[in-house]
């Protein structure tokens, strides 16, 4: 089974700002009908929970950034190295 990680800002319940927060948690859920997947989003704690199939990581405020811009380098790192 594929393996997919998704990163959002947003992640009902512990943060909403508006829509996208739904309209994340349906994809992801219909994304773990056929596969295993990883969502990480900002909370006010650090720690992880199901929401059905969904494994869930919070990561604090104040290190979301650094998640995000990391992620970021180790998928550059990881293209740059792929056959073309």
């Amino acid at each position: 089974m594929v393996k997919v990680l998704h990163i959002s800002t947003e992640y009902p319940p512990h943060r909403v700002v508006g829509s996208l927060a739904f309209q994340v948690r349906d994809l992801v859920t219909q994304l773990s009908s056929k596969h295993d997947v990883y969502l990480m989003h900002p909370a006010n704690f650090d720690g992880s929970y199901m929401d059905g199939n969904i494994r869930v990581f919070t990561v604090s405020d104040r290190w979301f950034s650094d998640v995000v811009a990391y992620t970021h380098f180790l998928l550059v790192e990881v293209l740059s190295r792929a056959p073309t």
